[in-house]
């Protein structure tokens, strides 16, 4: 019984010190005011005063909070911090292109600048990775507070079943692993939203040209769309879905499309399905609308700044990671169903209505 109350109580301090420690380091608590008082602590978290008391020794000892004898405990600014107060939040993001990483490789570049702003406010640490260099034995000992895995391989998923069995903090991006939150754009309603919109601008023979790969985000993107096509009333919806393999010859497939007068297309193909509409006499917007499924920045939309788009909000996805990561380790308990985050649509002039482009014609 003694056992398990100090263990309950070990589990409450640590609590009140990592939600405490947060709150300080994202700026959320009064430097004029005094926090809230010992016995309002020990009443809200379940503990003693001197569980209470030891859990802000802990922060004054990191520099994060002052006593003033008669007036009660304060945050410390951070100008008047030690320049050795530890931030404690130390995360990996372990970043599956890394080794292809370049100024253009805008798509990761976008989340990454997300985990940094969340960082920069937060006062944390993130450290970006090839998952192939991480030493996965020594992670305590670096103090490193939690992983998250941007869009992982099939061959880290024991590493990561491993790491959340050791109650690891971690996090997954368009990939799920049981037990472990997995952060998504929500490619599925956008892909609807998008063909609700081409619809109501009068389209009918739309077309989804994406990648074809193993993981659910894939084949679920592209179930939603010939469902959707499905209830549109087309009998052959399949014949516009238009699968193709990253790096090889996409023309004989694309030369297999039905008549269209949409199109929505995976970022990667996009330059691709522009030269083959050119090669084919067909002119954007005159003859097909076009609509990338992109991310923000992205090289076409930079070079075709005319092109629409179905934007991927990855720096609301890399905040929301770390975000995700801080709040594990405050003791939150957090849900492992996946969390969809919304994309946008930007119609610009690669898209137009079948009546205008007949105008055009």
């Amino acid at each position: 019984m003694i056992e398990s109350r100090q263990i309950r109580n070990k589990s409450a301090y640590e609590t009140l010190e990592n939600e405490l420690r947060g709150m300080i380091l994202r700026s959320e608590l009064s430097y004029d005011c005094a926090i809230t008082p010992e016995t309002e602590l020990s009443s809200r978290y379940g503990i003693s005063r001197n569980t209470v008391r030891k859990a802000l020794a802990n922060l004054e000892k990191d520099g994060l909070l002052e006593k003033i004898q008669g007036r009660g405990t304060f945050v410390v600014p951070p100008e008047k911090r030690p320049a050795h107060a530890p931030a404690k939040l130390k995360i990996l993001a372990a970043i599956t292109d890394y080794c292809h990483m370049s100024e253009t490789n805008v798509y990761d570049r976008n989340f990454i600048s997300g985990c940094l702003e969340y960082s920069f406010l937060a006062q944390s640490e993130v450290f970006f990775i090839d998952p192939e260099n991480i030493i996965y034995d020594d992670l305590s000992e670096k103090g490193i507070g939690g992983i998250i895995w941007e869009r992982p391989n099939k061959e880290y998923y024991p590493i990561i079943e491993k790491l959340r069995d050791e109650k690891l903090p971690q996090v997954t991006i368009s990939r799920s692993v049981e037990g472990v939150p997995g952060i998504y754009f929500d490619v599925e309603r956008s892909i609807e939203e998008t063909v609700e919109f081409l619809v109501g601008i009068g389209h009918r023979d739309i077309a989804f040209i994406d990648l074809e790969r193993e993981y659910p985000i894939f084949r679920n993107r592209q179930r939603v769309f010939v469902d959707i096509l499905r209830r549109m009333g087309h009998a052959n919806p399949e014949k516009y879905l238009c699968p193709l393999k990253f790096g090889t010859n996409y023309t004989p497939k694309l030369d297999m499309l039905p008549p269209l007068t949409a199109v929505i297309s995976s970022s990667s193909i996009v330059e691709h399905f522009h030269s083959w509409a050119e090669r084919k006499g067909f002119h954007i917007p005159k003859d097909i609308s076009l609509i990338s499924l992109s991310s923000e920045n992205s090289p076409e939309l930079e070079r075709h700044p005319e092109i629409s788009a179905i934007i991927d909000p990855r720096r609301e996805i890399g905040k929301l990671a770390m975000e995700t990561i801080e709040k594990i380790l405050r003791g939150e308990n957090i849900s492992t169903a996946p969390k969809k985050i919304r994309g946008e649509l930007l119609i610009r002039k690669t898209c137009s209505s079948p009546s205008l482009m007949e105008i055009h014609k």
